[in-house]
């Protein structure tokens, strides 16, 4: 299976705050683990559902990212959600 990725991600481990509109326009920011990122985006483990689509600020310490869910797939004690940057 080829890898759809154009840039390679960096494993790493690190809380973040995650923040995303919700379907009825309400802002949501929660606390989830960054799994892995790259230049183009980001995974993110959360204990909820994120709709795809969503627009979504990642913020870790001074550094802020924007960009747009692409998924949010049930795993393992959570969902694992991709955030690609804009």
């Amino acid at each position: 299976m080829k890898n759809a990725r154009a840039q390679r991600r960096d494993l790493c481990s690190d809380i973040v705050r995650f923040a995303w509109m919700a379907t009825g326009g309400e802002p949501v920011t929660v606390d989830a683990v960054l799994e892995d990122i790259s230049a183009g985006g980001a995974g993110l483990h959360t204990e909820q559902p994120v709709p795809a689509g969503a627009q979504a600020m990642v913020t870790l310490g001074e550094a802020v990212f924007y960009g747009c869910v692409c998924h949010s797939t049930p795993c393992d004690y959570g969902y694992f959600s991709g955030v690609r940057f804009a």
